[in-house]
């Protein structure tokens, strides 16, 4: 491959090399990880909540299922705090269907 934007720079050829390595990791990272939905979910039995991705038939959970309880818990009172007040989430025709709400301790 011939990168015209390393040539001015003393060894070009290694930067050259080490971009396409870069490239070849993105794409990597992007088909393998990005690309697919991203599904978050309660359980239902434990009340965990759950990221990662669905099989085709979108309801199994594919190996890379993480607990990510904690984490979505502090990014939504995050959020809440951030904005001062109730975050309502509503159902499709607008209708309230919850309230929350966050104070700090």
């Amino acid at each position: 491959m011939n990168c015209v934007e390393c040539k001015p720079l003393k060894g070009w050829r290694k930067l050259c090399s080490i971009k396409i390595a870069l490239t070849n990791l993105l794409k990597h990272l992007i088909e393998n990880f990005m690309i697919k939905d991203l599904h978050i979910a309660t359980s239902p039995l434990t009340g965990t909540i759950f990221a990662g991705n669905v099989l085709k038939d979108g309801r199994t959970w594919g190996a890379n299922k993480k607990d990510v309880t904690v984490e979505a818990l502090v990014a939504v009172a995050e959020h809440a705090l951030k904005f001062g007040k109730p975050v309502e989430i509503s159902k499709a025709d607008g209708t309230p269907e919850f309230r929350i709400t966050v104070e700090c301790l």
